[in-house]
């Protein structure tokens, strides 16, 4: 069973700033492109795809576990999840690059870790 996460639920907004929280939103402005894992490291690159600049892309970065034999699961998966922050500002169709790398690392199991990144929301400026 995967830990909950306690995701950080409103912004506080400027007066020339806006909050994008929906899913779909997100989706069809900022793209995450390149995920890969390299050294340890989740490697990305964070892209706007909108007209607008955007700050604060917040991400949930999660390490889903892959059991070695998936019909005799452990009693607990080794899983992960975190949410990140990608601070900005990100120009109308520029990228940021992304490089995560998770706190106190992954614990060893027999399994792999598949690592998936979401968008949450960010702002628009």
């Amino acid at each position: 069973m995967r830990a909950a996460i306690p995701l950080l639920a409103c912004l506080v907004l400027a007066s020339a700033a806006a909050a994008i929280d929906s899913p779909g939103e997100a989706d069809a402005s900022v793209a995450v492109r390149d995920v890969r894992e390299v050294d340890g490291a989740i490697v990305a690159t964070i892209r706007n795809q909108s007209a607008r600049e955007i700050s604060d892309v917040r991400l949930l970065i999660d390490y889903v576990y892959h059991w070695p034999d998936e019909t005799q699961p452990g009693d607990e998966s080794p899983g992960r999840a975190w949410s990140h922050v990608v601070p900005g500002p990100i120009a109308p169709g520029a990228s940021a690059p992304l490089r995560f790398i998770p706190p106190g690392g992954l614990p060893t199991a027999p399994g792999r870790f598949d690592p998936r990144i979401e968008v949450l929301g960010f702002t628009h400026r």
